[in-house]
């Protein structure tokens, strides 16, 4: 977790005192940012927290979403789908905010986790995928609902 820095810790050191202000400013704004983590997190590092729910995407000529790196208790850089660096924030938001979502969901530790496991990261199944398997499910549903109905009559 981030703190700010103690009155005597900048009067002590310059890079201290010029981070005191910001700093508090940030932590009256965000004050949970500067919490100490509970349950899984608690007294983790911040580098261990990164490692386990943050993605980096950089600049590459492998497709959207590729595994570059993702050895256990580092950072998961994936492709951005581009060799251009100032280019990668537009070409991976996609895949950036499914991931977000998938944070948001409590789900970005188990995200990563998947990919060192050898998962691919992005695309998650096209929408033609899970339509033809919600449909399934529902035309299974609905033959059971006929085969209730025509027990009950027979």
């Amino acid at each position: 977790s981030e703190r700010v820095p103690t009155e005597a810790e900048a009067e002590a050191g310059p890079a201290a005192a010029m981070m005191r202000p910001l700093l508090s400013r940030f932590a009256a704004a965000a004050p949970h940012a500067f919490e100490e983590p509970a349950g899984r997190w608690q007294g983790a590092a911040p580098a261990e927290v990164l490692a386990a729910v943050g993605r980096n995407f950089v600049a590459s000529d492998e497709p959207l979403g590729s595994t570059l790196h993702a050895a256990p208790h580092e950072l998961v850089a994936l492709s951005a789908g581009t060799l251009r660096h100032p280019d990668t924030t537009h070409a991976a938001e996609e895949a950036v905010f499914h991931f977000l979502t998938r944070g948001a969901d409590g789900e970005a530790a188990a995200a990563n986790d998947a990919v060192r496991a050898g998962e691919r990261a992005w695309p998650p199944p096209p929408p033609s995928q899970r339509l033809h398997a919600l449909l399934a499910v529902l035309a299974v549903s609905i033959l059971l609902a006929v085969v209730a109905v025509m027990l009950r009559a027979a």
